[in-house]
């Protein structure tokens, strides 16, 4: 399977933000400004309760932020150097 680089949840974050700052968005759902920050700037991952709260303030479904983080963690460990491992054999 041939992945591409997908856009970090941070990223995705910031073109639903639109006008909204990362303080509103905090207060909003519950959690710490730097939370937000740590996201918008792709220095922390998205956790399951975080992508439930995201998706409840943006009207998405609840793992659309934690499947965006599998896709963007997945792409990530693919492109590092890796042995090669052979099927197991039944």
């Amino acid at each position: 399977m041939t992945m591409h680089n997908p856009a970090s949840p941070g990223e995705l974050l910031r073109e639903f933000l639109g006008d909204k700052t990362a303080t509103e968005l905090a207060a909003h759902i519950g959690v710490a400004r730097a939370t937000i920050s740590r996201v918008l700037n792709d220095r922390t991952a998205v956790t399951v309760d975080l992508s439930i709260r995201l998706g409840e303030a943006l009207k998405l479904s609840p793992d659309f932020f934690s499947k965006a983080q599998l896709q963007r963690d997945l792409w990530l460990e693919s492109q590092k150097d890796r042995p090669r491992i052979k099927p197991l054999a039944a």
